[in-house]
């Protein structure tokens, strides 16, 4: 998949890697509905918990994963 200027770091960092919501579903045991709706609206604010686990995974910051807010901040 080709990565667009409204691919948000999340989704190209999943792109890159050629995986599957189910695949990061399976690994980081973050629904995909949740991963999906991250995604998809870079305004989404995810919970700390859920930043950490997909920065551990992709090995990436949250700052690069979610570029939008601070994590887990107020809104």
């Amino acid at each position: 998949m080709a990565t667009t200027a409204t691919t948000t770091p999340l989704r190209a960092a999943r792109e890159k890697r050629k995986l599957t919501l189910l695949q990061v579903f399976q690994k980081t045991g973050i629904k995909p509905s949740t991963l999906s709706r991250l995604e998809s609206r870079p305004s989404t604010r995810p919970g700390v918990d859920t930043a950490h686990r997909l920065s551990m995974f992709y090995g990436l910051s949250t700052q690069k994963l979610f570029p939008v807010h601070d994590v887990g901040g107020a809104k």
